[in-house]
């Protein structure tokens, strides 16, 4: 897997739907009816409905369970805002945390201090910074004042989301109190104990500032968190993926506010600031085989393991992703990926082979992305059909191909032989989102064959890549290898997937969900009987890879068999699809991996139609239930571990199960 770029999200609408048993669900417009009902403006000039945050806030009445965003204009806010228990379903949007600033002077007590609270349920935060100005040594007329606790944010309610936001204060900068919260993309700076609380709080790709070593107190020994998980039952914990921690000084990593502190660092880039020992007990010492704290895949001049404290823990790979992914720490009842946000590309490309737009074909609108591009680019794609030969490649990620419905736009070309080179379409940055598109090799389709004897070959519609691909609503039409569905990880939903012949395969990690599969077999002029859907290569127990097919149909004629082994442990699972008598009884195919046949994961779970009848299938296909489908081949667990299906065009369109 190439190494992960993550595109720019320039344009975010973050709505979250509420849990808790007393409160109500939110309410919003539109037809995914999470859409703001109301939008209130504050600008501090009176171009706004009020000229303090604090105003437009008191204007939600108590009770609310209906979304209303608050737009706040640039500038500097001096003022303390609270929003209040019962004024849920709060969306504050400011215009970037580099001009939208809330700030306050105030000290000593961390439930008084804070510059701004929030206790209720479903709030999200986009592009503000909040500061306390108290003990920022620049703002200080006497640099010898003593320290005090000074929280420039104060979160409490469950489901609260913060985007590209700032917390600025020096210590105990953003108290993250208790329930779950997530963090994307924020800046957070301070010296001493400036992330604390019993919050189950996600940080992801944030940049932690320690400003400890350039203060005028002399303080040379700062802390990024103080945890205060209570017991071996209490899920709070602190989880840092990606990011940066950096600064001066001596810094810990943390140090324990309660006996069952919890912090996890994945993948973070550790500055030289860090100390060796990275971590401390303070308070609880002699408790510390209850505390759990560890670094996973770290880098940086700070991430050396060698000198850490004894008592620090060990995770794999595996087990941070059982334990600490996001779906299962904070998102097991799928807060997060049914409540996604909106984003909206930074440019728009129009191709039109009828010159009506800024390309006629679509491979000089994709060469026209910028080699290393990270912002979302939207290359709309007229109707037609373009008989042309399409690739992405590697250095072009971050790109939303948008057709006018697969009925309307297709691609279409003929070639065969070699999958690596007959493709049609061949995707292989990550982050690539496509909507709306029929993919099609006319090689070996018979009704545009001049010969019918003429001998059948590989010939790909589509071949797909890069890690995080999205198709929706998209048709992929052959014969034989009609979807080479190579590596990583890959979501389909709503789509027509057409062929005979191993006409879904490869090696990745993907999830068909609700998709139309039409089998050719027994319709064509070769002769040709004996069809196979799926031809999935896992090379291991280790290996990640997968077909999961969630809901939706298969039909066809002829003897059709659901899949055959394409590596030594082939997986693939139906769940709840319709299946029809095309199906042999037998179901599945070992190929040339006979043998092996205890280690192919073959399964069908809920199936119903026709040739949903599991008494005759092969003796070694696998026995789910549902629950045990749920927790290994669900959306989130299977492939959505990081969020990543939140976090592209779509994310507002698509329902996810």
């Amino acid at each position: 897997m190439q190494p992960l770029l993550l595109c720019l999200l320039p344009v975010i609408a973050i709505l979250i739907g509420f849990s808790g048993a007393a409160a109500a669900q939110c309410i919003g417009s539109g037809s995914d009816n999470i859409e703001p009902t109301r939008t209130i403006v504050v600008d501090q000039n009176g171009r706004g409905n009020f000229k303090t945050i604090q105003g437009a806030i008191d204007s939600v009445p108590p009770g609310n369970n209906k979304w209303v965003k608050i737009v706040i204009n640039a500038g500097t806010y001096r003022e303390q805002v609270l929003i209040t228990k019962d004024q849920q379903c709060i969306y504050l949007k400011g215009k970037g945390r580099m001009v939208t600033t809330i700030t306050f002077d105030a000290n000593h007590l961390t439930d008084k201090s804070a510059t701004f609270s929030s206790f209720p349920n479903n709030v999200i935060v986009q592009g503000i910074t909040f500061k306390n100005s108290y003990n920022r040594f620049w703002s200080l007329e006497d640099a010898r004042q003593k320290v005090k606790p000074a929280v420039a944010a104060r979160v409490y309610g469950d489901k609260s989301l913060f985007y590209e936001c700032g917390f600025v204060g020096f210590q105990d900068t953003l108290f993250d109190v208790m329930n779950r919260h997530y963090y994307k993309s924020c800046y957070i700076e301070g010296s001493v104990d400036f992330i604390f609380g019993d919050g189950q709080s996600y940080f992801t790709d944030c940049v932690i500032n320690a400003t400890v070593g350039s203060n005028p107190y002399g303080l040379m020994m700062g802390y990024v968190t103080a945890q205060g998980r209570a017991s071996a039952a209490d899920p709070g914990g602190f989880v840092f993926k990606g990011g940066v921690v950096y600064g001066g000084g001596k810094l810990y990593l943390g140090r324990a506010y309660g006996p069952y502190s919890r912090v996890i660092f994945y993948g973070t880039t550790l500055s030289a600031a860090v100390t060796p020992e990275g971590w401390g007990a303070w308070s609880n010492q002699g408790k510390e085989g209850n505390i759990f704290y560890s670094e996973i895949g770290c880098g940086g001049k700070g991430s050396d393991k060698s000198k850490r404290v004894p008592w620090m823990k060990k995770l794999k790979e595996a087990q941070f992703q059982k334990m600490f992914g996001v779906s299962t720490f904070i998102d097991h009842d799928g807060w997060l990926a049914k409540h996604p946000h909106h984003i909206e590309p930074v440019r728009t490309i129009v191709v039109d082979q009828n010159g009506h737009g800024d390309f006629t074909t679509i491979q000089e609108a994709i060469l026209s992305v910028p080699s290393r591009n990270n912002e979302w680019v939207k290359i709309e794609i007229n109707a037609g059909t373009y008989k042309e030969q399409v690739e992405i490649s590697y250095d072009r990620g971050c790109i939303f191909l948008k057709g006018k419905g697969r009925e309307a736009t297709t691609i279409e070309f003929n070639a065969s032989d070699q999958t690596d080179t007959s493709s049609t379409f061949t995707s292989n940055p990550d982050n690539v989102v496509v909507q709306g598109i029929t993919f099609k090799n006319s090689y070996n389709r018979f009704w545009s064959l001049s010969d019918p004897g003429k001998e059948w070959k590989p010939a790909v519609a589509a071949r797909v890549l890069g890690d995080r691909s999205l198709f929706y609503e998209c048709g992929f039409v052959g014969f034989q290898d009609t979807l080479f569905d190579a590596i990583n990880r890959h979501y389909y939903k709503s789509c027509y997937i057409e062929g005979a012949v191993d006409f879904i395969f490869g090696m990745a990690q993907s999830y068909f969900d609700d998709c139309v599969i039409n089998a050719t077999v027994g319709s064509n002029p070769f002769g040709l009987m004996m069809g196979y859907v799926t031809a999935q290569g896992r090379s291991s127990e280790a290996d990640p890879s997968g077909f999961v097919f969630r809901g939706g149909v298969l039909y066809g004629g002829g003897k059709l068999y659901l899949g055959r082994a394409y590596g030594p442990y082939s997986r693939v699972i139906f769940y709840g699809t319709n299946l029809s008598a095309t199906v042999t009884p037998e179901g599945w195919d070992a190929w040339t991996y006979r043998g092996n046949e205890e280690n192919f994961f073959y399964s069908e779970v809920g199936c119903g139609g026709n040739g949903s009848n599991k008494s005759k299938r092969v003796p070694w296909m696998k026995k789910l239930n549902n629950a045990q489908f749920e927790e290994i081949f669900g959306v989130s667990s299977f492939i959505n571990k990081d969020g990543w299906l939140m976090e592209n065009p779509l994310a507002n369109t698509i329902r996810f199960p």
